[in-house]
């Protein structure tokens, strides 16, 4: 004997998702009109006794552009990267929702789960997803991704970072001045030191510690500009605040980060005539984040330090 098969025909039902109630926004968009809009975990880390429990991940997509090609379906991969695993949870896209239903900027969730391991691995863990591309004559391929220029640079997007079983070392800004900068609600400069190296007299240190508030959408680009008395640049370092490996978006929410900028001073140098200028921005757009200190009560887009070291 069958179940009783229900056919429901007529308007498919409003999705009254609103992008400002996702927990965390993020935009990929797919070459199939598809598009990554964000993402919700339940926990900021993984503490030793939850391996063997599952950890919920749902993703928020919408399709755009639902003329994008005459394609019918997609299959979503998700991957938990662990220190030393890669756990998957892979699927048909929107958990069965069939792609050709939805409707432009509908927001359908997607959600996956993931077996820790037992045991867990101290570390940070992260994840990676994308789509693979059912084509209507057979063929599966990688989605690329889309930037806003129209150009294809890559076929996977990573986020998510978790701390694992208390394994995120913390850094500590004793040796700091406090500064107490708040970039967005995400990322806060915490401390500061300026100091002209006795091996380096031609070049000036700046000492920085960063503490991940929440996570991040993007791999943000630190900038340290050393302005003369008119405002202009005499020198400058942009770079990753967490260096290549650690980049921003993998920062986990309390971890504590030190980047070292090393600027070369003019030949007449005089402390009292410079500032430093400081800020991140997003480098692909080349949006500069908003930051307020403490007592400020309007934002700007870059910090003004006085008072370099001699």
């Amino acid at each position: 004997l069958f179940a009783p098969a229900h056919l429901y025909v007529g308007r498919t039902p409003a999705l009254t998702l609103k992008l400002e109630r996702i927990q965390y926004p993020l935009s990929a968009r797919f070459t199939n009109g598809v598009e990554l809009v964000g993402y919700a975990l339940p926990v900021d880390a993984a503490p030793c006794d939850m391996a063997g429990e599952e950890l919920p991940l749902t993703l928020y997509l919408r399709r755009n552009d639902a003329g994008a090609s005459e394609d019918i379906d997609a299959l979503l991969f998700a991957h938990l990267m662990t220190p030393d695993l890669q756990l998957q949870d892979n699927g048909p896209l929107g958990n069965g929702y069939p792609l050709t239903l939805w409707r432009e900027d509908d927001i359908v969730d997607d959600r996956r789960a993931f077996a820790l391991p037992e045991p867990l691995t101290p570390g940070k863990a992260y994840f990676e997803t994308g789509l693979f591309w059912l084509s209507s004559n057979g063929a599966i391929r990688r989605a690329g991704i889309v930037d806003a220029e129209g150009r294809i640079g890559g076929d996977q997007v990573v986020f998510g970072p978790i701390e694992l079983c208390n394994g995120v070392a913390r850094v500590s800004f004793d040796d700091l001045s406090p500064v107490g900068a708040v970039f967005e609600n995400r990322i806060a400069l915490e401390g500061l030191r300026s100091e002209r190296p006795a091996n380096e007299p031609g070049a000036l240190r700046v000492e920085l510690g960063w503490r991940a508030l929440d996570r991040s959408p993007t791999a943000y680009t630190a900038f340290v500009h050393l302005l003369n008395d008119e405002g202009a640049i005499v020198s400058q370092h942009d770079f990753p605040p967490g260096g290549e490996a650690n980049p921003t978006h993998l920062w986990v929410p309390g971890e504590t980060v030190r980047s070292t900028a090393l600027l070369a001073l003019p030949p007449d140098f005089a402390p009292a005539r410079y500032r430093l200028r400081i800020g991140l921005y997003e480098p692909v757009s080349g949006r500069q984040l908003t930051v307020k200190r403490p007592g400020q009560r309007e934002e700007a887009t870059f910090l003004i330090v006085d008072g370099i070291e001699r």
